[in-house]
C-alpha cells in the first residue's frame, strides 16, 4: 500500500502511515476485488488493448534519475525498450508494432498542442510499464496487449510548476485530450 506521492508528499494523515489491520482492510475492500474484476474483464470475448492510463510530472522529479529533464507529452509502455521490442531475456505486454502505431497516431494528434516544449511521444521513457501491464499484458494467462499510458500533466495544468496538482478547472481541459 502506497505511503507517499513522487516527492515524498505523504498520502496519509499519520505521518507514520497505515497499522497492518488498515492495509489489511485495504487490500481486502480494494485490492482484491478490483484485480478480480480487471481478470474477468480481460477474459471478455472481442476486448482487444488494455490500456492503464496515468499522470505525470513535466519535469523529472527531484528523486528521479537525469535531473530535471523535460519529460515527453506522453509516454508509452510495454516493457521493451525505446522501439517497443522486447529487451533481451525481457517479455513485453504488447507487441512492438502496436505501441509504435500508438505512438505515431498521438504524436500526430499532439504535434501542434500549444504546450509542447519537448519531446512529444516517447516509447518506454521514462517509464517502462508496471504492475498491471506485466500482470494482464500478453505473455501472462489474459492473452490481451496491455500499454500503460503517461500523460504529462503539462497538457492540462499550463503555466504552473511541474509538481502541480490538478483542481477542477484543469480537468475541465481534459476534455480537449478526448478529441484525439
Amino acid at each position: 500500500v502506497k505511503s507517499d506521492r513522487v516527492g515524498k508528499k505523504i498520502v496519509w494523515r499519520n505521518p507514520a502511515g497505515l497499522d497492518s489491520d488498515q492495509i489489511e482492510w485495504l487490500v481486502q475492500s480494494y485490492y482484491q476485488p478490483y484485480h478480480r474484476e480487471l481478470s474477468l474483464k480481460c477474459a471478455l470475448p472481442g476486448l482487444k488493448l488494455g490500456l492503464d492510463c496515468h499522470t505525470m510530472w513535466a519535469v523529472n522529479p527531484p528523486i528521479a534519475n537525469g535531473g530535471d529533464e523535460r519529460r515527453p507529452l506522453v509516454c508509452l509502455s510495454n516493457g521493451g525498450d525505446e522501439e517497443g521490442n522486447p529487451l533481451p531475456g525481457q517479455k513485453i505486454s504488447a507487441p512492438g508494432i502496436l505501441i509504435r502505431q500508438l505512438a505515431a497516431a498521438l504524436e500526430n494528434g499532439l504535434t501542434n498542442w500549444p504546450t509542447k516544449k519537448g519531446p512529444v511521444v516517447q516509447i518506454n521513457r521514462p517509464f517502462t510499464g508496471g504492475y498491471i501491464t506485466k500482470r494482464y499484458g500478453i505473455n501472462e494467462n489474459q492473452g490481451i496487449p496491455w500499454i500503460q499510458v503517461e500523460f504529462n500533466r503539462e497538457l492540462y495544468l499550463q503555466n504552473l510548476p511541474p509538481s502541480a496538482e490538478p483542481d477542477f478547472v484543469s480537468f475541465t481541459k481534459l476534455k480537449d485530450l478526448r478529441k484525439l
